[in-house]
């Protein structure tokens, strides 16, 4: 009888995947990142990463939400007025959308 074949869903960490880790200069396009797919450590790596480059990490803006309300509330009044005028409407949740 032959051996069971290995299952290709945990691999052993690579040594430049493992000093990268460590040193912590792993990045998501890294070919070591690729070689060390189906490692526990890599995933628990990118967990940990992920956790504390999310609260570092903020797209949110005070002034470009403001910037946005003001824009839709212009927007939003000019739909109402077209719409009531003209009879047509469009929603200015696109032009929000678009320019934010």
């Amino acid at each position: 009888m032959s051996d069971p074949q290995r299952s290709a869903y945990r691999q052993p960490v690579t040594p430049s995947g493992l000093e990268a880790i460590e040193k912590g200069t792993l990045t998501w396009l890294d070919e070591d990142m690729y070689n060390n797919l189906n490692t526990g450590v890599l995933e628990q790596y990118l967990e940990e990463k992920n956790l504390r480059d999310s609260f570092e990490i903020s797209h949110w803006d005070t002034k470009k939400v403001l910037i946005g309300i003001l824009i839709g509330a212009v927007f939003s009044g000019v739909t109402a007025y077209i719409g009531l005028k003209i009879g047509l409407a469009v929603s200015a949740a696109w032009y929000v959308a678009y320019l934010l």
